[in-house]
């Protein structure tokens, strides 16, 4: 197995070089200071590895989920930016690393590049086991269970695991959500969206909305099914859904079966 690095993304948040040094400087000092989590919440590791272009040592904090006791899954993002972290490359170019934990220990470690069931598995592993997961699921009770008189577990859809989830946050605090679940080749169900109330009336719900279009357009789909409470009809229908058969209940109050036609990303 070896580490590959895929094509640069074609959106991402503008991130400066110069900023992203600063930031890791930062980032690296704090865990020698303090060891712990990322600024995200999750578990931290110093991964130290051998700079592709110059040959130095180079050193990056990264947040991690432990694969049984001689394994660590990392993701290789920069903070939303289109490129890829420096240190993707430098394991490219060399994958045998060391890792350092917030105890002191040290591990040396050879990285590889997950592919096909694996990544997939993966994928699942990281959606559920993120921080941000739980805060989604207490605004997607609060939102939408509690004023019902349902219990906390009751949010929680068997097919989970198997669900895009898109979180809307602010200062690492998820403010808005929205999950979409596969129902065919090109066709699946909007599900489960719930914003703040401070954020209601933003156009946040709007937003995660069309971003939640925009990807499943790249991903192949033509066409989003939804379940409408009856007060969220007229918001669906101003992105373009339209009712599809007659009313019904569903957890004891009103609801209308909605869908729009997406199309193809050019």
């Amino acid at each position: 197995m070896s580490v590959t690095v895929p094509p640069s993304g074609s959106r991402g948040v503008r991130f400066p070089r110069f900023l992203a040094r600063l930031g890791n400087r930062f980032m690296v000092w704090q865990f020698g200071r303090r060891g712990g989590r990322t600024q995200g919440g999750v578990d931290g590791l110093l991964l130290e590895t051998v700079g592709a272009r110059t040959g130095e040592p180079r050193r990056a904090v990264l947040g991690y989920l432990a694969e049984g006791d001689d394994a660590w899954l990392v993701i290789a993002a920069l903070a939303g930016a289109a490129r890829h972290p420096a240190w993707l490359h430098n394991l490219a170019q060399q994958p045998d690393a060391t890792i350092q934990f917030d105890d002191g220990r040290r591990v040396e470690v050879r990285a590889e590049t997950l592919e096909g069931d694996d990544l997939d598995e993966a994928w699942k592993r990281i959606g559920l086991d993120a921080p941000e997961y739980a805060q989604e699921l207490d605004l997607r009770w609060r939102v939408l269970r509690q004023p019902l008189g349902f219990a906390p577990d009751a949010v929680v859809f068997p097919f989970e695991a198997e669900s895009l989830h898109l979180v809307a946050l602010d200062g690492g605090r998820v403010v808005g959500c929205v999950l979409f679940h596969p129902e065919g080749p090109e066709s699946g169900r909007l599900f489960q969206m719930a914003v703040e109330p401070d954020r209601q009336g933003t156009r946040l719900g709007t937003r995660l909305v069309r971003t939640l279009e925009a990807e499943l357009a790249r991903r192949g789909y033509r066409e989003v099914i939804l379940h409408a409470r009856d007060t969220a009809v007229g918001f669906y229908a101003g992105l373009g859904y339209v009712p599809v058969g007659p009313p019904y209940s569903e957890v004891g109050i009103p609801h209308q079966n909605m869908r729009r036609a997406l199309q193809p990303r050019s």
